[in-house]
């Protein structure tokens, strides 16, 4: 996955969504494919008894395609 720091337009873009924050604190990468944006957000608060450290969200429109926590960046992803 081609991960990149959001630019203007990703900050705009989740800046006007309602719900988007709910998921995390920052947004530290953010990638485009198959037409849906990807979108990793990091937690200020996390581990035990908090939630894991991120959140990947998939997010077509305002349609929320696939979200998961994890807490360790994978290996096979290169940071933004």
């Amino acid at each position: 996955m081609p991960w990149r720091r959001p630019e203007p337009a990703d900050a705009d873009w989740l800046a006007g969504n309602p719900w988007i924050g709910r998921f995390g604190d920052e947004t530290v990468a953010v990638a485009a494919f198959e037409g849906r944006r990807w979108i990793v957000r990091e937690r200020d608060w996390h581990g035990w008894p908090d939630p894991p450290r991120y959140v990947l969200l998939v997010v077509e429109g305002e349609t929320v395609w696939a979200a998961r926590d994890f807490d360790r960046w994978p290996r096979a992803w290169l940071l933004p």
